[in-house]
């Protein structure tokens, strides 16, 4: 049971760990929350400073949601202990206490943690992800899609499967709605032809 505790804190407070912000104030003296977005995530890291940020950040937040899920599984074989893990480790990246609360929208982080518990709906939802963001430039409208469609790629997978984990399913239902619902100003944006396009060299353009 002590064992089971320290790995729920202990991924819930690795989950936490604001890398982008850190990279963009201890390595570029930025604060990214000032700028672009105003969000602590990859995403605003690579808008505001570029890939020589952006892509160091993508990858380290994308260990917070992996990490955690390969420690359960080293730790525990019970799969529930897997996705409690996960869902801890979501939950630091989304209210992170590093940051008064205030983390990112959870997205990079979901991608590592559903990797290590389900990777073929992972995989599919970031191809979903990957050809909405090479058509429109939009990450936001990518996110979105990509969060929509994985509940079914779990689902898919589960009876191709033969294994259908009601568990697992339920959580990226309602992963994927917490994905949506931070992105309500970007919807508003987006409806209202006011999203910035992300260009590769970084920088919102119109």
């Amino acid at each position: 049971m002590t064992r089971l505790v320290l790995l729920f804190l202990a991924s819930f407070l690795y989950g936490a760990i604001p890398f982008s912000y850190l990279i963009g104030k201890w390595v570029f003296r930025t604060d990214i929350r000032t700028q672009g977005s105003l969000n602590p995530g990859a995403t605003n890291l690579y808008r505001v400073l570029g890939p020589k940020a952006g892509i160091p950040g993508f990858f380290l937040d994308l260990t917070r949601g992996l990490l955690p899920v390969l420690a359960a599984r080293f730790v525990s074989t019970n799969p529930l202990v897997w996705l409690g893990a996960g869902v801890l480790a979501l939950l630091g990246n989304v209210f992170t206490p590093f940051l008064k609360f205030k983390g990112g929208k959870g997205v990079t982080a979901t991608l590592g943690a559903f990797a290590a518990l389900t990777p073929v709906p992972a995989l599919a939802a970031l191809l979903v992800w990957t050809i909405c963001f090479a058509l429109t430039r939009y990450v936001s409208l990518s996110s979105i899609l990509a969060a929509f469609s994985f509940p079914f790629g779990v689902w898919a997978w589960g009876r191709l499967a033969g294994s259908p984990s009601l568990g697992i399913f339920i959580t990226s239902v309602v992963v994927s709605l917490v994905i949506i619902l931070r992105h309500a100003a970007n919807i508003r944006r987006l409806l209202a032809g006011k999203e910035k396009k992300l260009s590769l060299k970084g920088g919102a353009r119109s």
